[in-house]
């Protein structure tokens, strides 16, 4: 589960004014928060559209030699790098640079196991620049552009291994995939071959200008309703749960934000995918927000919260560890996506927490679904053969339960990352940690325990 891709977004959305003490007007939301909000994410945009529309035009409009299409992705790329995060992408360029030496290096090695090995070092590199590096500002603000390099290149490895990718990119090749504009700075992650596919056929039409459009449309709603329009209208009801599921709120509608932006970068530069059926208004998905704020299950969460990065560790993290047993798959999945996105006590508490309560919520609903032969499984049915299917009233009450769960839990982490800061003291992490869930008494680790014991004597 991917809680951030790019930190540096929301922090160019500041001089935000806060409603919380009293009730604002519309024309004063708008007036301070909204439009100054729109202002600031249109200016931040605009390289953006720049060198994607300009990486489009090189490689969409005229025919030329493969070479000059890995060349101009680069350009745009490094273009779009420095004029949206200065030099500080240099850490981004030399953590690449080590991983592509290792990628060359692995020829000569005895098991040429690429995945195995690139993922081990794009974690010591990571993790190393965590504790090491002086300029915490500076590498923490990289972190989210420096996790999408990192998947990709270890993406690139395990492809190799499953001859997927017939030979090992060359230097273009790679650097093209690494610094393409439509996914260098936000993300999300794109297969190599989704990357190739770009240069195979034109894709411009009209569709593509909506596309490009709604989504840009719906990122700015989601921007306001994070900025502005959560603190002014949805009440808290004066209660610790309430305030917790408005923070939340807040958060994921920063994330949405963050997701359809990003689909906007990649439409612009031609981006897509072969794993999911097009849609015509939106193209492909890259987050369903209407699934995670009425979920199924937690599993529908973890699912939709990142379509793209729950494919990637699926495909490469949780199904290379499946064997080893499915909990230790799923808490090593949430270990290693914890670690790709940093080293820091609220997230690893909040993914770690997520993995034990998915695992729980997933075996109790299996087994309850065995026994009584009900369509009660953390997935829906998609050609429903239970006996008691949607329609049985007590199959009806037992899934609205755990949709009402799925909110609490919703709230419970959300609630940790809400203002959340990238490189806390360790000390002051585990303080905000107790302090956040104490003050909801733990109630969703207790859930979580004692779903846990219900799955064991059933």
């Amino acid at each position: 589960m991917d809680y951030y891709e790019v930190d540096h977004v929301d922090q160019r959305i500041d001089n935000i004014p806060d409603y919380e003490m009293y009730e604002p007007s519309t024309a004063e939301v708008w007036a301070t928060c909204a439009w100054p909000s729109i202002e600031q994410i249109l200016k931040y945009c605009l390289p953006f559209i720049f060198w994607n529309i300009a990486f489009r035009i090189t490689t969409q409009t005229f025919h030329i030699p493969q070479p000059l299409q890995h060349i101009s992705s680069i350009i745009c790329g490094l273009s779009l790098s420095y004029t949206t995060l200065g030099v500080d992408f240099s850490y981004s360029l030399i953590f690449t640079l080590v991983e592509y030496i290792v990628l060359l290096s692995i020829p000569f090695v005895k098991q040429k196991k690429y995945g195995i090995i690139l993922t081990i070092f794009c974690l010591a590199v990571l993790i190393s620049g965590e504790i090491l590096d002086t300029a915490v500002l500076t590498w923490h603000r990289m972190r989210g552009t420096q996790m999408i390099a990192a998947v990709k290149i270890i993406s690139i490895g395990f492809d190799i291994d499953r001859k997927l990718i017939r030979y090992s990119p060359n230097f273009l090749e790679f650097w093209g995939y690494i610094l393409c504009p439509g996914n260098v700075i936000m993300g999300p992650w794109c297969a190599y071959n989704d990357y190739l596919n770009i240069f195979n056929r034109s894709k411009w039409s009209y569709t593509w200008i909506f596309q490009v459009i709604l989504n840009g449309v719906i990122a700015i709603f989601f921007l306001l309703a994070s900025n502005c329009f959560i603190d002014a209208y949805v009440p808290d009801f004066h209660s610790a749960w309430g305030g917790a599921y408005k923070g939340a709120l807040s958060f994921r509608c920063s994330h949405y934000f963050v997701c359809f932006l990003s689909h906007c970068t990649m439409l612009m530069a031609g981006l897509g995918t072969t794993r999911q059926k097009q849609n015509r208004f939106l193209g492909y998905s890259i987050t369903r927000p209407w699934l995670i704020e009425l979920p199924r299950s937690l599993v529908d969460v973890v699912v939709s919260w990142n379509l793209s990065m729950h494919y990637w560790l699926k495909t490469y993290v949780f199904l290379q560890l499946i064997p080893h047993g499915r909990f230790k798959a799923v808490i090593l999945t949430y270990i290693i996506s914890s670690l790709l996105h940093g080293v820091n006590i609220q997230l690893s508490a909040v993914l770690l927490t997520l993995g034990f309560a998915t695992y729980a919520e997933h075996t109790i609903r299996h087994k309850v679904a065995d026994i009584f032969d009900a369509c009660v499984l953390a997935n829906s049915c998609t050609d429903c053969t239970h006996r008691h299917n949607n329609r049985n009233v007590l199959v009806i009450g037992f899934n609205l339960s755990f949709r009402v769960l799925g909110m609490l839990h919703l709230a419970y982490l959300g609630i940790l990352l809400d203002g959340f800061v990238d490189k806390p003291e360790i000390g002051a992490s585990i303080k905000t940690v107790h302090e956040r869930w104490s003050n909801l008494d733990y109630l969703s680790h207790w859930i979580i325990l004692v779903t846990f014991g219900l799955g064991a004597i059933i």
